[in-house]
């Protein structure tokens, strides 16, 4: 006689070629189970279905379920393995995944708004995919839906899901779902269409940026009565400062009729870029693979049940999923207010000294209170101890250093001083601050000699622009203005990359350095509060014109400007172009990219070079013309230029298909223009999926030196 199983008594028991390892959950219709493929050692996550015995209909609604989970083939669609069917207990083989639930995750509160927008954007794309294989979902709910620990978003449960195959499982009339996600012709009990999904998609949107239900209540006649008069409080007066236009998106997804919704996920995809302020890069349509990334979310582990953490290789051939911009603090019930915090230091790693012990090298993670003050020491041979002091908030997770030479250490001293007063400390970091300590002697303005002229005058410059290799049109943009015989007049570069569409986002880079050339000079004795106040009027009149003509709606562009004089360059930058500084045959980057990767990095959520390839690495949380007023990053004081010194200004088109080695070997040395036509053609080598834009500035070590000579005429402004 057999007995019956009891949940959780199958491990150690073998199904199909797969051991269950271990119980994770249980459910009217079954149980799921971490188990290992015998044949492969993969870990798997094994759905049974214990009650196939006592309900045939059942076994039909899950052989259903494997049968559309197996069509689904995408990048961020955990693969469906294997369906065994076992005659007292079929089950399915997937991939195992990890992280939380959405449902969980927002009883912290709601994420941050570029965070939702990014999330609300995969989501929509996962049920986009699946309407394009004519699958309805019909279960879309924030506690079938997950986040990976490394910020996938990822759809579950296919148990009720449908398509022209599926057998009627459901009598006519009757409802299927979960009644607050449930659309109200649904609950009329009119068949579901895709545009049934797309009213559950604005239910979790919604949740997404308020961190409530629209519809929620405990009286479910109430919810019942709400939901057929699409009756909810908006969601910027629930979270004010959300972007204006979430409202009118939302509102199209919860509309009652059906016909006046969204037509498909695509239409909502596009207004959902609209609001980031960044539409993303294209690729041409027959690069089918590399949009699947882009696409965000999908499909993965069917099971209402499941819980699981891990995520497996994705195996040969398959593009790993696409990682969202999501970092997600869930603290400890006993310690709600810990973070953990990442030191690091510019140009090398240093030691960590707290109290007089040593604690580690950087970069260094220390576990430390909101609030709390975080007293150490950074200690590297042949610099000066740096005493650094700071407050964990929180938002911040990631604090760098720049450690200055010791003079009297070594020969060479003066260059290393120079040398380490570069990259990070120049960003202006509000969250971190130094002690008082003894001052190291400053380094004077440099000269080049001959003829008393200051370096601006003698500064080479190179610029390039190309379209790329994928893009018809090109949105970037770049101006050089050479001071007049005044010596106190400063030069002006800058780098701007549109966005908008190719016609939006010419227009809007243009504008931005035709303002800029007109106005950065309005304050010659301040060069460096001038310049901000030229790209906050740059900001304005895109915003302006934006504003004025619907075509040009959702228009922006990044911007990087340097105004140098006297031998000091100040910078003043928005969204993700760059400037680089090479000196002594090393790069660093000057400037701090405002996306929604770097978000990450900062919080310790994803490495360096794990942004270089993640998905979303273009997507900006900060362009000029947006907002009516931007912030505009500004370094706090001038950087001191040296002879031999170079700058790097360019779009995103050059630092995406190089890294920092290319870029010093084909602009550290040589003529200006020829190092911006050799980093256009080694971008062009490698793809240029973008646009890509180049200015080189090099100083001559001396005043005699002429192999920074201009091998033809370079476009700037005089």
């Amino acid at each position: 006689m057999q007995h019956p199983m009891h949940p959780g008594n199958r491990e150690g028991h073998t199904i199909g070629g797969y051991r269950c390892d271990q119980f994770l959950g249980a459910g009217g219709m079954g149980e799921v189970y971490l188990a290992t493929d015998l044949a492969s050692g993969k870990a798997v996550a094994l759905k049974i279905l214990t009650a196939a015995r006592r309900d045939p209909a059942l076994v039909a609604r899950f052989r259903n379920e494997a049968r559309i989970h197996a069509a689904l083939h995408h990048p961020n669609i955990g693969e469906m393995y294997q369906f065994i069917d076992a005659p007292d207990a079929p089950c399915i083989a997937m991939e195992y995944v990890g992280g939380h639930t959405l449902d969980v995750i927002l009883r912290q509160g709601p994420p941050p708004t570029a965070v939702a927008l990014r999330l609300a954007d995969a989501l929509a794309a996962a049920v986009g995919h699946m309407h394009r294989l004519d699958v309805l979902h019909r279960d879309i709910k924030s506690n079938n839906i997950k986040v990976t620990e490394t910020g996938v978003l990822k759809l579950l449960d296919f148990g009720i899901a449908k398509d022209a195959g599926s057998p009627r499982l459901t009598a006519d009339g009757s409802v299927v779902g979960t009644p607050q996600s449930l659309s109200p012709e649904l609950l009329l009990g009119v068949p579901a269409d895709r545009r049934s999904d797309i009213w559950a998609l604005g239910v979790v949107m919604y949740e997404l940026f308020t961190g409530r239900h629209p519809f929620a209540g405990e009286d479910g006649a109430a919810v019942t009565d709400r939901i057929r008069a699409a009756r909810f409080v908006p969601a910027t007066s629930v979270a004010p400062g959300l972007p204006t236009g979430i409202d009118a998106v939302i509102g199209r997804c919860l509309r009652v009729d059906p016909r006046r919704r969204y037509p498909d996920c695509a239409a909502l995809r596009s207004d959902l870029a609209a609001l980031t302020g960044r539409p993303r890069h294209q690729q041409p349509a027959t690069s089918w693979r590399w949009l699947l990334p882009l696409a965000g979310a999908a499909a993965v582990v069917a099971a209402v049940l499941l819980r699981n953490p891990g995520m497996p290789d994705p195996g040969p051939g398959r593009e790993p999923p696409a990682a969202l911009p999501l970092t997600i603090t869930v603290p400890t019930a006993g310690n709600p207010s810990l973070r953990v915090v990442t030191i690091a230091t510019v140009g090398g790693s240093a030691e960590v000294w707290q109290d007089g012990k040593l604690q580690g090298t950087t970069p260094h993670r220390i576990e430390a209170r909101i609030g709390a003050t975080v007293n150490l020491t950074l200690r590297r041979d042949g610099f000066l101890d740096e005493l650094v002091q700071f407050t964990v908030t929180e938002g911040r997770t990631d604090y760098s250093f720049v450690l200055r030479a010791n003079q009297s250490s070594a020969v060479g001293a003066d260059d290393d001083a120079r040398h380490t007063t570069l990259a990070m400390a120049w960003l202006g970091l509000p969250w971190f601050g130094r002690r008082r300590r003894k001052e190291v002697p400053r380094v004077g303005r440099p000269t080049l000699g001959g003829e008393g002229l200051p370096i601006e005058h003698r500064i080479v410059i190179g610029t390039g622009t190309d379209v790329g290799c994928v893009r018809d049109g090109n949105e970037d943009a770049f101006c050089v203005v050479r001071p007049h015989d005044n010596v106190h007049e400063p030069l002006l570069a800058a780098v701007c990359d549109g966005m908008g569409g190719h016609a939006a986002g010419e227009r809007a880079s243009r504008l931005a350095t035709e303002v800029l050339t007109a106005q950065y000079r309005r304050n010659p004795g301040d060069p460096g509060k001038s310049l901000t106040e030229a790209v906050r009027a740059a900001n304005r009149a895109i915003h302006d014109a934006a504003s004025r003509d619907s075509h040009l709606t959702g228009m922006g562009t990044t911007c990087t400007a340097l105004a140098i004089q006297s031998g000091r360059v100040w910078c003043a930058h928005v969204g993700d172009s760059r400037c680089y500084l090479i000196r002594n045959n090393d790069i660093l980057l000057m400037t701090e990219d405002h996306s929604s990767v770097m978000e990450l990095v900062r919080e310790g959520s994803i490495s360096a070079g794990e942004a270089r390839n993640h998905p979303d690495k273009n997507v900006i949380l900060r362009a000029l013309g947006s907002h009516r007023d931007v912030e505009v990053s500004v370094w706090p004081q001038p950087f001191l230029l040296c002879p031999g010194d170079r700058l790097l200004l360019c779009s995103d088109g050059l630092y995406d298909v190089l890294g920092d080695p290319d870029i010093l070997l084909a602009a550290g040395s040589g003529a200006p223009q020829e190092a911006c036509g050799r980093l256009i053609e080694l971008a062009r080598e490698r793809g240029a999926p973008d646009n890509v834009t180049v200015v080189v500035i090099a100083v001559p070590t001396s005043a005699t030196d002429t192999s920074l000579r201009i091998t033809r005429p370079v476009p700037v402004v005089s």
